[in-house]
């Protein structure tokens, strides 16, 4: 079949390859909607019959399907409580995370294809957890507004200052949608949408090219290591990709390296950051999963994907925790895919005061349990259905040992943070 944008597909295929949209017999289309429009005018005249019928009856409770509930003004009411995730993917060319998420993932991890023409309207966007912007080339007009870098290098001037109809679009849609909890998950090329669209978090004195090359990555990310080691090899093999320039003020940087830049300057960066927007987050890798295929590969993709999906929660418990006197020394970036699955992990604690453990989730009908011992033989233990915190007092200098069990998870690699805070 013959897709709007002119691309042949096989007969059996619902999303085109080349642009990502549903395609399909138009003719049969209309006629499901057809159909579909008078079994629901059949459906309300029955519901007008009913209610006539009923009189002053007793009210009914209506339970509502929670991953289709319109969104409030922000966003918050649609994503609190759903009990699986809600995730855009753009259309896959230099970049596939679609394939990860639906052969590693799970039935957890379904997600909706959408147009990157779909990242102008906030409200294509609003209903979505996370919204993958997956490396690929802009569209021409795009490129006309954000410049064509053979030309010269993006000044930070010239990206800020920008105010063609595309950017002024991309910014109020994007800068509404991270702000208001969501997370925006971008790869290599699509680094210079951000440029435009958050200059205030580029690292200009690193916006750039990194040529062609392996680099060993330094592992930063104390979960990352325990899974991966202390560095791993990452495989740039296109003639030009972009180094994560995010300033690391305010970030979390994941993975760093030593890269040869196009023009042959040696230069150290971050190549997998994630920085907190508003209420939401940013996540920027440099590499992608399209040569990244060996097992180790695949294990960093899937944490790159569990922080990803955390990153609201894990933000919205540092602000919470900072503003409590608190300040975080410690996260784990944790996962589970059965009942009663568990996980433990200890903190060093270096002077006595109090602590808090934090363990952080979105409900989605999971229940978890947090068990602490301190090395004087005291214990505690909470159980929750959401994010909750267990505050220690007079903690003792040495080893604190936490327990996190899944007693319930709605789907497979259901991820959740432990975060340790020290009262300031």
């Amino acid at each position: 079949m013959r897709c709007e944008c002119g691309t042949e597909s096989p007969p059996d295929q619902t999303l085109c390859s080349h642009c990502g949209r549903t395609i399909g017999n138009r003719s049969n289309r209309r006629r499901l909607f057809f159909d579909g429009a008078v079994g629901a005018a059949l459906l309300l005249a029955l519901g007008a019959v009913f209610a006539v019928d009923r009189g002053c009856g007793s009210a009914r409770v209506v339970e509502l399907d929670e991953s289709v509930e319109t969104a409030g003004e922000d966003g918050e009411a649609d994503r609190q409580g759903r009990r699986t995730l809600r995730l855009a993917v753009t259309p896959p060319q230099y970049d596939d995370v679609g394939r990860l998420l639906r052969e590693e993932l799970g039935s957890g991890y379904q997600y909706k294809a959408i147009h990157l023409t779909d990242l102008l309207y906030y409200r294509q966007i609003e209903p979505y957890d996370v919204v993958f912007l997956t490396c690929a080339d802009l569209p021409p007009s795009w490129d006309a507004e954000m410049g064509d870098e053979r030309r010269g290098p993006i000044s930070q001037t010239r990206a800020t200052d920008a105010d063609g109809p595309v950017v002024r679009r991309l910014r109020a849609s994007l800068r509404q949608y991270v702000r208001g909890g969501g997370t925006l998950y971008v790869s290599d090329l699509h680094l210079r949408v951000l440029a435009f669209v958050f200059p205030e978090v580029i690292d200009w004195s690193k916006f750039g090219w990194g040529a062609d090359q392996a680099v060993d990555a330094e592992v930063l990310d104390t979960e990352l290591r325990a899974r991966l080691g202390a560095s791993i090899r990452l495989h740039f093999d296109k003639v030009t990709w972009r180094p994560a320039a995010i300033k690391s003020d305010n970030a979390t940087v994941y993975l760093r390296g030593s890269y040869h830049t196009l023009e042959g300057h040696r230069q150290t960066g971050p190549l997998l950051v994630k920085v907190p927007v508003g209420d939401g987050a940013i996540i920027f890798t440099s590499f992608h999963n399209e040569k990244q295929l060996g097992a180790t590969e695949v294990e960093l993709l899937k944490h790159l994907v569990a922080a990803t999906v955390t990153a609201r929660v894990e933000s919205k418990v540092r602000k919470t925790m900072i503003s409590g006197g608190f300040s975080p020394v410690q996260g784990n970036l944790l996962s589970a895919s059965s009942g009663s699955q568990s996980v433990t992990r200890t903190y060093r604690c270096r002077s006595e005061g109090t602590l808090q453990f934090v363990l952080g989730f979105e409900g989605r009908d999971a229940r978890l349990r947090l068990e602490i011992t301190g090395p004087d033989g005291r214990h505690f233990e909470e159980t929750g259905t959401t994010t909750f915190t267990v505050e220690v007092p007079r903690a003792k200098e040495g080893s604190w040992q936490y327990t996190i069990t899944a007693l319930e998870v709605p789907y497979e690699n259901f991820s959740f943070t432990l975060t340790v805070g020290e009262e300031e």
